[in-house]
């Protein structure tokens, strides 16, 4: 049998510190100062987006921004490059959907982001996501 074959352990080191509590994460260890982000998220599958009022969010403490689609807007492109695959001879052309940074109008998937919050604490960021 080779060596780290199907059905084969493998020693891990890190377990030890991790289940007895001595364990560091990256979250644990942020420089002072560090911002956060966090996201509102779509609940539904496919949805329009009637009305989106960030307004408290921005007034909420320990926040320094929040930002939309709109923010966007003749600033920076709303949208997520994709890789294509080169025209094939006889062969039609690859899709290239525009994949939006932040949901404008619809949401097109659970969890599509719509909106961010950059905030001191993730839980300011929470919070603000609440209002």
């Amino acid at each position: 049998m080779s060596k780290f074959g199907a059905t084969q352990a493998t020693l891990r080191k890190e377990d030890q510190r991790f289940l007895t509590g001595h364990g560091r994460y990256i979250g644990e260890d942020a420089p002072q100062g560090t911002t956060h982000m966090v996201f509102l998220r779509s609940p539904v599958a496919h949805g329009r987006i009637t009305r989106l009022d960030v307004s408290a969010a921005r007034e909420a403490p320990g926040v320094h921004a929040v930002y939309t689609a709109a923010d966007f807007e003749g600033k920076l492109e709303n949208s997520i490059g994709g890789d294509v695959m080169p025209p094939q001879r006889g062969k039609p052309k690859g899709a290239n959907p525009r994949r939006p940074i932040l949901a404008e109008d619809r949401v097109r998937f659970v969890g599509e982001a719509i909106a961010a919050v950059v905030a001191d604490t993730v839980m300011a960021g929470k919070d603000a996501l609440e209002l």
